[in-house]
């Protein structure tokens, strides 16, 4: 019996296409270099900040789900005795526990900040940029502990994306080296990094003056509690 399934072709008509050493991809008729595809982005193509804010959420996506960042966690709690919710520090994470206890970037910047200002950075000095080097920079800046992070519960993991509601994270409750950071990168800041880190700095020398830096840790009332012999009944 005939088989009347079309054939799959590898090329399309005569256009071929070839992955160059730096990652670029020619599309071309073939026997021509008439067509070209690059793979690296310049500033132009990301005027649309719609594309621009796609672009550093992919990044983040990038980041969130290689292995080196699941292994920074991972040597943070282990390595760093991070297993305690830095907010309510008896929740911690188990091998029994139901709890989670999970990474977060700030109190001053997000992973998104992060990716932003490193984008910013390689238009300024590289002009064409790619989300898998902007991603190994950013997962870099972790390994060398310029990124400030903080370890929280579920519960008020979700309670960050509220600001009002939002417990205040105070810089000791934070590990990664904020000025450094802001030392090496902050040339690159826009004015919404530089505001935030203003009013972060703001805030914190105000609660530090009025005893508040951990007014969202709770206080636990030890109750001394006495038996009468042979009986199960509180004096």
């Amino acid at each position: 019996m005939k088989d009347n399934k079309p054939k799959i072709e590898n090329k399309m008509v005569n256009i071929v296409s070839k992955t160059t050493k730096n990652g670029n991809i020619t599309v071309s008729v073939e026997g021509t270099q008439y067509y070209y595809l690059p793979f690296d982005k310049s500033p132009i193509d990301f005027s649309d900040p719609k594309i621009r804010e796609k672009f550093i959420k992919s990044v983040e996506q990038r980041v969130r789900t290689s292995k080196l960042y699941k292994a920074y966690v991972a040597y943070l709690k282990v390595d760093c005795g991070m297993e305690n919710c830095a907010v309510f520090g008896n929740v911690s994470s188990t091998e029994k526990s139901k709890t989670k206890i999970e990474m977060h970037h700030g109190p001053v910047f997000t992973l998104y900040d992060y990716v932003d200002i490193v984008l910013t950075k390689f238009f300024v000095e590289k002009k064409e940029v790619n989300s898998f080097d902007v991603a190994a920079e950013v997962l870099d800046l972790h390994r060398r502990k310029l990124v400030q992070t903080v370890m929280l519960s579920e519960s008020v993991h979700k309670t960050m994306d509220d600001p009002k509601h939002a417990p205040f994270l105070s810089l000791d409750m934070c590990f990664g080296d904020l000025y450094g950071f802001c030392k090496e990168y902050g040339s690159y800041f826009s004015p919404t990094h530089r505001n935030n880190l203003k009013r972060y700095l703001n805030n914190y020398k105000y609660n530090q003056e009025h005893n508040k830096l951990n007014a969202f840790e709770p206080i636990f009332t030890k109750y001394d509690i006495e038996f009468t012999e042979n009986k199960g009944v509180l004096k």
